[in-house]
């Protein structure tokens, strides 16, 4: 799965504006996001830090499901995604 990295320090690196990863209104992150998903299609999400915790966060975009379910000929399910995921305290909603 290929993330665009905002952590670290990469997010000021790369130019991103720091509403787009701090501001606690949210619509700067998801133009942010949009721009990203329409005109990087190979990038499959964001790996960003909480504004609140600190804590890795992961933005999987749709277009990652189907990457992975042609590759694997699965189907994936929420329950089957969130029990692979669970380990790294990563939530599906």
């Amino acid at each position: 799965m290929t993330l665009a990295d905002l952590t670290d320090g990469n997010a000021v690196r790369c130019g991103v504006p720091a509403d787009v990863i701090r501001y606690s209104v949210h619509t700067d992150g998801q133009y942010f996001s949009e721009f990203v998903h329409a005109n990087m299609p190979t990038v499959d999400g964001v790996l960003y830090s909480s504004r609140l915790t600190e804590r890795r966060c992961i933005a999987i975009y749709d277009r990652a499901l189907h990457k992975h379910a042609a590759a694997s000929r699965i189907s994936l399910t929420r329950s089957a995604l969130r029990s692979t995921l669970e380990p790294w305290n990563v939530s599906v909603r």
